[in-house]
């Protein structure tokens, strides 16, 4: 059985029936997938309160026996995921709305875990930026001017006392510019 903490006006989206099925969906979705490693992350829809939202999931893959007893006493990747996105959110730094995060154990084993948040469209990953860049518009002006964008966004998550310990390229998100050059950093 999952166990987990869910946001404030998502209490009613997680029933008994949406989690025994989650396991299923996440591992059966053929759309909308967009990782599909050891961790796997989906986007799959969820009805919260009659309105039908686009919601991301990432499932957590199998782990080592210490790093369940790592867990248990500072929780699941999930649990640490929805506490830094609370944070985050909290000191008005860019990352999608935690919705909720769930673990089931077998025992002393982390049999699952899984974190949810708000699905944002039309997010670039600024390692594909930096690609872009480099390849098809080598233009020094454009890179200095996207690394300064990033740098703010990393020195406001810093100033808010947030150390994210896996902070490279491909776990930093742009979202689509709105007036400005480059649109809000969003941290995953």
């Amino acid at each position: 059985k999952f166990e987990g903490q869910v946001s404030a006006g998502f209490e009613e989206a997680f029933d008994e029936s949406v989690l025994s099925n989650l396991s299923e969906k996440i591992a059966t979705a053929s759309e909308g997938v967009l990782s599909d490693g050891r961790h796997r992350v989906v986007v799959l829809p969820l009805n919260n309160n009659g309105e039908e939202i686009q919601v991301a999931v990432k499932s957590f893959g199998a782990q080592r026996g210490w790093k369940d007893r790592y867990d248990r006493k500072k929780g699941s990747k999930a649990a640490r995921s929805f506490k830094a996105a609370k944070f985050l959110r909290e000191n008005e730094v860019g990352t999608p709305e935690p919705i909720a995060c769930f673990e089931r154990w077998e025992g002393q084993k982390l049999a699952e875990s899984v974190y949810i948040s708000a699905f944002v469209e039309s997010l670039t990953s600024f390692k594909d930026l930096l690609i872009q860049i480099y390849w098809k518009e080598p233009d020094c002006k454009n890179l200095v001017s996207l690394l300064t964008h990033v740098a703010g966004a990393i020195r406001k998550m810093h100033d808010a006392g947030f150390w994210h310990r896996d902070l490279g390229n491909q776990n930093m998100e742009l979202r689509e510019p709105e007036g400005t050059e480059w649109g809000e950093v969003q941290f995953v």
